[in-house]
């Protein structure tokens, strides 16, 4: 784990991530990251679901499924800008 310089003498120096700003700033990156991965799977699950009639033609899940993928892909992108970014 990386270490910020500790106080000359001290035995102990303090991991980066016990900083309350670094918390503040990182943590609710992990969280959006485990609500993307949780949103990712449900569309996995209804893909594999619908998948043998999903091209099938006027198959209103068709469109439930790209629309799904399609903000799933933005907000995946942007989030991991966001995050590298904040890390940065």
């Amino acid at each position: 784990m990386r270490t910020q310089f500790g106080k000359q003498g001290d035995v102990r120096e303090t991991a980066l991530i016990e900083y309350p700003l670094h918390q503040y700033r990182l943590f609710p990156l992990v969280a959006n990251t485990f609500a993307i991965n949780a949103a990712g799977k449900k569309i996995v699950r209804m893909w594999g679901k619908n998948q043998k009639k999903l091209f099938v033609p006027n198959n209103p899940k068709l469109a439930e499924v790209h629309a799904f993928i399609s903000v799933m892909k933005g907000l995946s992108s942007w989030s991991a800008f966001k995050g590298i970014a904040e890390c940065r």
